[in-house]
């Protein structure tokens, strides 16, 4: 992801998936998280970020929504993550 803002240019790197099964929903998951965070003030970087991760949990499962049993792992993770 390359994106733009008032001051620079960044790229944030994609978020490695070593078992994907159907990136049906990446995109869409992407944008909710990313405007998830935009809403709730966070920056363009970590608004990426989010949406990176929640983008790779979900092409790991069929079909466009991830099994909510899975949710605690992404909370964990994202908790856990270096966010700027």
């Amino acid at each position: 992801i390359i994106y733009e803002d008032e001051q620079d240019m960044q790229t944030v790197p994609a978020k490695v998936c070593n078992q994907p099964i159907d990136t049906t929903g990446a995109g869409d998951s992407f944008n909710a998280a990313f405007m998830a965070m935009k809403c709730f003030g966070y920056s363009n970087l970590v608004a990426a970020q989010a949406g990176n991760l929640l983008a790779s949990y979900v092409i790991q499962h069929p079909g466009a929504i991830m099994p909510r049993i899975h949710m605690p792992d992404l909370l964990a993770e994202y908790s856990s993550s270096d966010k700027k």
